[in-house]
């Protein structure tokens, strides 16, 4: 079976049900209100619980606390989640279709693919740590207990796996299946969920050349899982590929800010004004590389983490 047969089967699934440019744009919504109220339901479940502990807190104080720490990373992971249900709401109640049509061609998230986007991943990730410690030096430590660190390593892992995967069912799941269905350009059915996941990353209070760089980065990061979606027709190595990613940005190596404080080390924030441009330029090289190397390592004939998709295909030939 060539691979983009593959993709054509997962974007037949979205035939199960209706599609139609109105019905996209509507379930897209209702995914989007779905999200916002499960955000909603957490955050403001978390402060209530905090209130409870402590009744002498104010809204603010409330909101502040259940947006730091550890807390904090769990609420926000959590509240990225709220995609799982969203989708599958929209899928039921607007498009009349079954959520597991959204998951791949084979009706479900292929586990090997998955685990070898994710092997790749970490060993990408990682290498690029490695480089950045060669050029630039060690990053700041944490305040972080590495016993306390490693305690909470599993349960953190697994929380960053739903906040991936739900990110990649919205948009490059959901979003890329249907449009693909109703359009042939691969400018909008993969250019939208892909300006869209983009510019959800946006950091307005970074300086210009640093934005543009993370926009960059983050960009081919986007396009890769969108290649990988294509290529498969699945959404299992997209979602090993983002879950390793964000493994070792939030939990190895990450900017300084909220989330840093279950991080190992910690480096300067995007957001802070004494990037360089020259930083900023290899900030984005280093991105578009990392997606490059990560997709080589999952297509290359010799490479032991070649998806599945493709031995299959070459034992047919």
């Amino acid at each position: 079976m060539q691979q983009d047969d593959n993709f054509r089967d997962y974007v037949a699934l979205a035939d199960q049900g209706r599609n139609g440019l109105g019905t996209i744009i509507l379930g897209a919504f209702v995914a989007l209100v779905g999200w916002l109220a499960g955000t909603a339901t957490i955050l403001f479940g978390s402060m209530y619980g905090l209130s409870l502990v402590d009744p002498a807190l104010d809204f603010p104080q409330l909101l502040d606390r259940a947006m730091s720490g550890r807390l904090g990373a769990i609420v926000v992971l959590t509240t990225v989640a709220s995609f799982w249900p969203a989708v599958w709401l929209a899928l039921r109640l607007v498009h009349r279709r079954a959520f597991v049509s959204v998951l791949g061609s084979t009706l479900r998230i292929d586990q090997s693919d998955m685990w070898r986007g994710f092997a790749a991943s970490i060993i990408v990730t990682l290498l690029t740590i490695v480089a950045f410690i060669a050029f630039d030096g060690p990053p700041d430590y944490s305040k972080v207990n590495f016993w306390n660190w490693l305690v909470w390593l599993l349960p953190m892992a697994l929380l960053i796996l739903l906040q991936t995967s739900a990110e990649e069912l919205f948009f490059r799941g959901y979003l890329m299946q249907a449009l693909a269905h109703r359009f042939r350009s691969p400018i909008i059915w993969a250019g939208l969920p892909l300006l869209l996941f983009t510019m959800a990353h946006w950091y307005d209070d970074a300086n210009a050349s640093m934005n543009a760089a993370a926009m960059v980065a983050i960009g081919a990061f986007a396009a890769s899982t969108s290649l990988l979606v294509y290529l498969t027709g699945n959404l299992g190595a997209g979602i090993g590929v983002h879950w390793g990613n964000n493994i070792v940005a939030f939990l190895v190596m990450t900017e300084e800010g909220k989330i840093s404080s279950i991080a190992l080390s910690t480096t300067q924030a995007i957001a802070d004004p004494a990037w360089t441009d020259a930083q900023a330029f290899q900030a984005a090289v280093v991105g578009i590389f990392s997606a490059l190397a990560t997709i080589w390592l999952l297509i290359h004939p010799r490479s032991p983490l070649r998806l599945d998709t493709f031995r299959q295909h070459q034992a047919s030939d």
